[in-house]
């Protein structure tokens, strides 16, 4: 498996009713078997703003590489993809607390910031 590109953004208002802008997204775009494939984690904001509770990081942003500030929401789906069942997913709604802290369990920050400093070198 190739990552390929991993970015994330917090959702916004669509229309006045909606709720999308408690949750935020997070795509992870890679190569497996010569396909190119998507993870798109959409969770809720709840856990960024909890972040110490969910996950091993202490701050957002998490990270710089370079100049450019890594947030959570850029690595979800990133952590995600690391979970076997998830790995023949397009989409993963998470708006369980257990759910969301699972993902961070296995979680090597120093992975992280490693693949995200080689992705960004290419």
């Amino acid at each position: 498996m190739k990552i390929v590109k991993y970015y994330g953004y917090e959702m916004e208002k669509e229309t006045k009713t909606s709720f999308q802008d408690y949750f935020n997204e997070s795509i992870v775009e890679y190569i497996e078997d010569f396909q190119k494939k998507t993870l798109s984690v959409t969770y809720l904001r709840f856990f960024e703003e909890n972040i110490l509770q969910f996950t091993p990081f202490e701050t957002n942003p998490l990270f710089s590489v370079g100049d450019q500030p890594i947030f959570l929401y850029d690595i979800v789906a990133l952590v995600a993809l690391q979970i076997p069942e998830y790995k023949n997913r397009k989409r993963l709604f998470i708006n369980n607390e257990a759910e969301f802290s699972e993902l961070f369990t296995n979680c090597n920050k120093e992975q992280i910031y490693e693949t995200c400093q080689q992705l960004h070198k290419n």
